[in-house]
């Protein structure tokens, strides 16, 4: 028997996966209504109601220019699934918020 354990996520991000930080839509229906699936590594697709793997991760697949993404209002504020609470880029809990 093999067990596949799957790593809930801790955060997700504040700004929209989709419109903002240009994730891939669902490679099963071509939906673009999409947001963050509770695992790491998956989302979850509101058209065919099922989680997929990305075929790319839009801004985060590169490297990252903290101040151009900002003059284009892009934030990477996290928040914290379990709490709500909302960890800005500043705060020193930010880092520690992964995955």
């Amino acid at each position: 028997m093999i067990l596949w354990f799957r790593r809930k996520r801790k955060f997700v991000y504040w700004q929209k996966p989709r419109e903002v930080y240009e994730i891939a839509g669902c490679s099963r229906c071509g939906g673009n209504n999409v947001t963050y699936s509770e695992y790491v590594d998956l989302m979850w697709c509101y058209d065919c109601k099922k989680e997929y793997k990305p075929e790319h991760w839009g801004i985060f697949d590169g490297p990252i220019l903290l101040e151009l993404t900002h003059m284009m209002g892009i934030w990477f504020h996290r928040r914290n699934i379990k709490t709500g609470e909302l960890i800005k880029e500043d705060d020193p809990r930010w880092k520690d918020t992964w995955p």
